[in-house]
């Protein structure tokens, strides 16, 4: 998946995950707390405040452990501009 792509997928939580049974760092804690499952890994950097190349590991890592995952993003069309 280029960068790119991956950018652009959707982190969604799973439900089923046990977090307490995982090895979890404070800062995973936290970008667990702001995925919502409708904004992308992009969106995700700039909440979060964290290089993208650094949240890919993070991200990676949790994906790993099966506190989340990944869905492609649905293109949404902007919404009207009002005059």
């Amino acid at each position: 998946m280029s960068d790119s792509d991956w950018m652009n997928q959707v982190p969604v939580l799973k439900s089923d995950a046990n977090l307490t049974q995982m090895k979890l760092e404070p800062i995973d804690g936290y970008i667990l707390s702001r995925i919502d499952g409708v904004s992308s890994v992009a969106v995700l950097a700039d909440v979060v405040a964290m290089p993208a190349e650094q949240l890919y590991t993070r991200l990676s890592r949790l994906n790993a452990q099966g506190a989340m995952g990944l869905k492609k993003s649905v293109a949404r069309p902007a919404a009207p501009v009002v005059k």
